[in-house]
């Protein structure tokens, strides 16, 4: 999903391995880093000036950001489907 795509305003990310939590207004990470970039790499920047982020050209993917509002969406949406 695009940046551009995303549903709500306002873009709410945890973590559960750094305990980190933010709320970011979407126009603003819009415009730094345009709507074209997927959740995917923006949880990279985002988690840029983590301490325990480790460099992912290593091929693990240390980060464990997650977007708690499409979780719970995607959630929601599951539930209906079965009904």
């Amino acid at each position: 999903m695009r940046l551009a795509d995303y549903p709500f305003d306002v873009v709410n990310v945890s973590c559960g391995k750094c305990v980190r939590q933010g709320r970011y207004k979407k126009q603003t990470l819009i415009e730094r880093f345009g709507g074209a970039i997927t959740v995917s790499d923006l949880r990279w920047k985002i988690a840029a000036d983590c301490s325990k982020a480790i460099d992912r050209q290593l091929g693990a993917d240390p980060c464990g950001i997650v977007y708690p509002d499409l979780l719970e969406r995607y959630r929601a949406e599951k539930a209906v489907e079965e009904g």
